[in-house]
Order: structure tokens, then sequence, then C-alpha cells
């Protein structure tokens, strides 16, 4: 517990170094190590991917089954090192290893698809999340909207934007500028002065861009 609190500490302040040092401090004594100093480790790796996936696989080593939350470090860690192909992987074992999927976990992977430029594997996701009858969120939408733009993909914009109406999800100027750049690109002006018309009805300010 005292080791787990002191690498929980270090990540908490941004000492990814001292809290590399303590998990290997770990490794060599015969200090029992479980899911939550793991957890804890990688979660201080958040800017350094090959490290988080490194502590990843020492679990499997150790035969330390990793749960959700580990799962989330380590998804976020690549999201943040633009690694969407081990975001991909790493949702693929949460299915198979029976580890429960939630909005955040796969909201991470969204954004680094997205940011990849792989908007037919965020409608995929998308599609999985509802199969797998996981809430998208406003992050998710937003990520699915954004990606729909950038792939030129106006209909499923749009198709986004109502199903967040539908589910009376919070809908943002993030939100709105995306689709309405995603109708700009798909040549469908009428449906992008409605959702500007939306968007000032909503109450919100557009911005410039």
């Amino acid at each position: 517990i005292t080791y787990s609190a002191a690498i929980s500490g270090c990540e908490k302040g941004g000492e990814t170094e001292k809290a590399l040092e303590l998990f290997s401090t770990m490794l060599r004594s015969e200090v029992e190590i479980n899911t939550i100093a793991c957890s804890a480790a990688i979660s201080a790796c958040e800017k350094q991917w090959q490290q988080a996936l490194k502590v990843f696989s020492e679990m499997y080593m150790l035969k330390i089954a990793p749960n959700v939350v580990t799962y989330g470090a380590a998804i976020s860690s690549c999201e943040k090192g633009a690694q969407w192909e081990w975001t991909l992987a790493l949702l693929a074992r949460m299915g198979r290893e029976g580890v429960e999927r939630n909005v955040v976990t796969c909201s991470a992977v969204l954004s680094a698809c997205e940011k990849a430029g792989r908007w037919e594997l965020v409608l995929c996701l998308l599609a999985i999340m509802r199969t797998d009858a996981v809430c998208p969120n406003t992050i998710a939408f937003n990520a699915s909207i954004s990606a729909c733009e950038n792939g030129k993909h106006s209909r499923s914009a749009i198709a986004i934007v109502s199903e967040m109406k539908d589910k009376k999800l919070e809908m943002d100027v993030i939100t709105y500028g995306g689709a309405i750049s995603a109708c700009e690109k798909g040549l469908r002006w009428e449906r992008a002065l409605y959702l500007l018309e939306d968007l000032v009805a909503s109450g919100q300010a557009p911005d410039v861009i």
C-alpha cells in the first residue's frame, strides 16, 4: 500500500521518473506488486507511451490482471502519444479479457483515431459503443463529428448531431463547428445554415472560424 500510494503521489505531481524508479524498486524487491501499483505507474507515464506499455507488459509477466483503470491509463498514454494502433489493440484486448469497456476508454480511442485521420475507424468504434451499450458522451460525439469533417462525410456528421439531440446531450460550439464545416466541405450549405441558426438559438456565440 505504501509503495502504491507513493507512486500515485508521484503521478499526481507529474514526477514520472520517480514513479518509475519506485516501481523498479518494487520489481527488484520482494514486495508484492498489485494492480493498483501498476495502474498508478502507468498513469504516471501519461506522456511516455513506451514506458506505459512496458509497465503494462510487465503485469502479464507477473501474472497480474489489469482492470479498467489500468487499461484506461495505458490507452490515454497511447492516445497522447499519437499511437492510434495501440489504442485499438488495447481496446480489443479489453473485450477478449472480459474487462468492461467504458465511455472514457472508448472516447480516448475515438480521439486517437480522429487525430490520425481514420474517420472510417471512428464511425466503426461509434457503432461498437452502441452495440456494447456504452453511451457515447459529448466528447466522443465531437471527435466523431470532427472525423466526419476531415473525411468529408457530411451525412454522417448530420446524423450524429441528430442522435445527440435525440439523446438530449450537450451540444457545444465544437459540436456545431465540426458539423457546419463538414456540411461546407460536402457542399451542403443549406444544412450548414440550419445548423448555424440552431447554434445561435441555443444561446451560444459562434466563433469566427
